[in-house]
């Protein structure tokens, strides 16, 4: 069974690669921007994470957290 990590991020650039790294056991890395404008998205692609990022009305991590459950169900689906 392969393991997906989803990251939920939003301007991020000081912590991305903390992340990633602490991943990179996992078979598929997901970045999940709300719209990062400094860099993030980037900077996690260049690490082999691969984005998407959302586009919401009002920006909140509730909402994200939302997004990325439905992502997940319909891929279980």
């Amino acid at each position: 069974m392969a393991v997906s990590v989803y990251i939920l991020a939003f301007n991020e650039i000081d912590k991305i690669e903390d992340a990633i790294t602490s991943v990179k056991w996992a078979d598929e890395i997901l970045l999940v921007d709300g719209g990062s404008t400094d860099g993030t998205v980037e900077r996690a692609r260049e690490m082999g994470a691969r984005g998407r990022e959302l586009v919401l009305r009002e920006f909140t991590w509730a909402a994200v957290a939302e997004k990325v459950a439905k992502r997940i169900r319909e891929e279980l689906s």
